[in-house]
């Protein structure tokens, strides 16, 4: 998180101070008279003021690795939506799989930064003909959970 900071040119005096907040971070667990202290080694704290800018600030590399030729990406707080145009099902399949393999060594240099589990592909197909939305075409919708 502090390299995203340092790469956006953020002062070091608040590079530092991110740090020193984010450093010994603990989350507790209590039942009835119970409780348990874990140390949580990354990431911002949820709810804090500060975690969706700094979220922002550690995507927008892959956000800027991935738009372009076709394929479009936005994030805020800890979403990323991929948006990929084509006439072709395999040329937009072809872009979706480019994108998936690069955003796997992403996540692999900014450890808890995504969830496999929460990817989520929601196929639109605008077909000529028909009536629907948009004059003249219709879609046609599937959502696969990967």
């Amino acid at each position: 998180m502090c390299a995203a900071l340092v790469r956006h040119r953020v002062d070091y005096t608040i590079v530092r101070w991110v740090k020193a907040t984010l450093e010994g971070q603990q989350a507790i667990a209590m039942l009835g008279s119970l409780s348990r202290s874990v140390a949580v080694p990354r990431g911002c704290p949820q709810g804090g003021v500060l975690s969706p800018l700094l979220w922002c600030l550690v995507a927008d590399e892959l956000l800027a690795r991935l738009s372009g030729g076709g394929l479009y990406a936005q994030g805020y707080v800890d979403d990323i939506c991929l948006l990929a145009v084509g006439k072709f099902p395999h040329i937009i399949s072809g872009l979706i799989q480019w994108a998936l393999c690069n955003t796997e060594p992403w996540c692999g240099k900014n450890p808890g930064t995504h969830c496999i589990e929460k990817y989520l592909l929601l196929c639109q197909n605008l077909n000529p003909g028909s009536s629907g939305p948009y004059p003249g075409h219709y879609a046609d919708y599937t959502i696969l959970h990967i």
